[in-house]
């Protein structure tokens, strides 16, 4: 309800829209070169989960993959589509992919949101290839920001994480889900 609502609608319409261009250039190509670097097969298809307005669909589509993004805006997915990206307002639970579909699938700043991650986790697995890959990013409690600047670092925000990580208990979490893991940290 709460990334349905008009109040978070527009925010994301005002942040997101904004800076669509500079986030695909910025973080988009950075991670699916990143991504890149991991793969063997180079047409793959790929999920970004909580996709935002599709940044990141967009710099994988650039490269050629088969890509789907979901998320639980209207607008930011409205946004996205406008730009001819394959995007979804649906959750994870409600995707109707066939199991075994997608080679890669990301979660960038999306675990720190939900109630339940590890269920999550593990309802993205099913839609893995064997062998496929997930890919997170998540803020991380221990950095120098939070340090410095305590509850006004710019990832503390109450009502929209819920939980919070650092290397240890993101692995941890991980490691609940009984499936293989490597983490790398910067």
């Amino acid at each position: 309800e709460t990334y349905r609502s008009n109040e978070y609608q527009n925010i994301m319409k005002e942040l997101g829209e904004e800076s669509h261009l500079y986030r695909v250039q910025r973080f988009g190509k950075e991670r699916v070169d990143i991504i890149d670097g991991f793969i063997k097969e180079k047409k793959i298809k790929y999920l970004d989960i909580g996709c935002s307005t599709g940044f990141m669909i967009e710099a994988a589509k650039n490269v050629g993959w088969e890509s789907v993004g979901i998320d639980l805006n209207p607008s930011a997915i409205k946004f996205g589509q406008s730009r001819g990206l394959n995007l979804l307002n649906i959750s994870l639970e409600d995707l109707e992919y066939k199991k075994e579909y997608f080679d890669v699938l990301s979660m960038f700043d999306v675990l720190e949101h939900l109630i339940d991650p590890i269920k999550i986790l593990k309802i993205a697995l099913e839609f893995l290839t064997p062998g496929g890959l997930i890919f997170l990013y998540v803020p991380n409690w221990n950095s120098a920001s939070r340090y410095f600047m305590n509850e006004k670092a710019h990832f503390i925000w109450p009502t929209h994480h819920l939980n919070y990580y650092t290397p240890e208990t993101i692995s941890r979490l991980l490691m609940n889900i009984n499936s293989f893991l490597i983490c790398f940290f910067k």
